[in-house]
């Protein structure tokens, strides 16, 4: 009931529905890679899938580290690149969300763009936060149920909660300096 395209697409797969073209693509983590529905297309795109199921996939080396993850959209080269259990999650463009770690269990995020919400090794707690625009809260840290809209908006923030942020670099500079419930409009 799966669909494989290319050396070693699907290899530890035993679940069914699922559709892997590149290859590598649904590799799979393990001897008995029991996930589910997933679709993914590119180069080691969804490599270490294991359980997690309902994925769509496109990009050279998209979401290759999602384990167990589930109900993600990441379309680019190397998005969601290092998270394992992200959850209903969309990481749209090259390298957005590439840098949110492994382990980091998070759910309804939303990022678009290159670089997008690009995060780091202890980027944590980021549920319900929305990046759309280049380089837009590329170094968030810690910090949830953000909105950044425009190119480079909130650029340098890195502890940050109930944040809106819309314009071109609006909140360019709010580095370390725990932002909550702030509104930024304009350049």
């Amino acid at each position: 009931n799966n669909t494989a395209v290319g050396r070693q697409s699907g290899y530890f797969t035993t679940g069914a529905g699922n559709t892997y073209i590149g290859f590598r693509s649904g590799f799979g983590g393990s001897s008995a890679a029991t996930n589910n529905n997933n679709t993914a297309v590119g180069h080691s795109s969804l490599l270490s899938v294991t359980t997690g199921g309902n994925n769509t996939v496109m990009g050279r080396l998209a979401a290759d580290a999602i384990t167990t993850g589930a109900s993600n959209i990441v379309i680019g080269d190397s998005a969601l690149g290092a998270a394992t259990t992200a959850t209903e999650t969309v990481a749209i463009g090259s390298d957005a969300m590439s840098l949110v770690q492994a382990g980091q269990a998070i759910t309804g995020v939303v990022a678009i763009g290159q670089n997008a919400l690009k995060g780091g090794t202890t980027t944590t707690g980021i549920d319900g936060t929305i990046a759309i625009g280049k380089d837009s809260l590329k170094v968030l840290t810690t910090g949830g149920k953000n909105l950044a809209i425009g190119f480079e908006a909130g650029l340098e923030s890195t502890i940050e909660d109930f944040n809106t942020y819309i314009g071109y670099q609006s909140g360019y500079r709010t580095a370390n300096l725990n932002n909550q419930h702030n509104t930024f409009l304009g350049h």
